[in-house]
């Protein structure tokens, strides 16, 4: 892997940040998904669980 190559995916790595905790995500779906289950105001517990 070229230097180039890496640090292209060190930036995509931390391309997701939540803006409230600062934790970075691999893409927005698990940002949107993090923020739904960790900063939502109607807290649920995870599908499945009950």
């Amino acid at each position: 892997m070229s230097a180039e190559q890496s640090s292209k995916t060190a930036e995509r790595q931390n391309m997701w940040k939540c803006e409230i905790c600062g934790k970075s995500f691999d893409n927005a779906d698990m940002l949107n998904y993090h923020k739904l289950l960790e900063h939502s105001e109607h807290k649920r517990p995870p599908i499945g669980i009950g």
